[in-house]
C-alpha cells in the first residue's frame, strides 16, 4: 500500500515535471517569435 503511494507521487511529479518543461519550451519559442515581430516592425 505504501510503496504503491510512493509509486504514484512519483508519477505524479513526472508528469508535472515533464508538462513545466513542454511550457518552458513553448514560451522560449513565444518569445522568439515576438522577438522576430518586433525586429520586423522597427525597420
Amino acid at each position: 500500500m505504501h510503496d504503491m503511494d510512493a509509486h504514484i507521487m512519483l508519477e505524479e511529479k513526472e508528469r508535472l515535471l515533464s508538462i513545466c518543461i513542454q511550457l518552458h519550451m513553448t514560451m522560449q519559442l513565444a518569445m522568439k517569435q515576438v522577438t522576430l515581430l518586433t525586429l520586423k516592425n522597427m525597420n
